[in-house]
C-alpha cells in the first residue's frame, strides 16, 4: 500500500506499515460512520412504519366512533 500527499509541490511518499497504519484508521471511521447512517435510516423508517401500522388505523377507528356519538347538525 503507498499513501502519497502533496504539500507545497513536494511529495511525500509512505509505504509499509506507516500506511497501514494511516489507512486502517480512516477505513475504520468511515465504515463506523456508514454504519451508523444505515442504523439511522432503519430506525427511522422502523418508527414511520409503526405510526402508519398503529397510530392511522387508531385515528380512523376513533373519527368514526366520535361520527357515531355526536348528533347530526341541524339544518337552518
Amino acid at each position: 500500500m503507498r499513501v502519497l500527499f502533496e504539500r507545497r509541490g513536494r511529495r511525500t511518499v509512505i509505504t509499509g506499515w506507516r500506511a497501514w497504519a494511516l489507512a486502517v484508521p480512516a477505513m475504520l471511521l468511515v465504515a463506523f460512520i456508514v454504519v451508523a447512517v444505515a442504523l439511522f435510516a432503519l430506525g427511522v423508517a422502523l418508527t414511520l412504519g409503526t405510526i402508519l401500522l398503529i397510530g392511522v388505523p387508531v385515528a380512523v377507528l376513533l373519527t368514526f366512533i366520535v361520527h357515531l356519538l355526536l348528533p347530526a347538525p341541524r339544518p337552518r
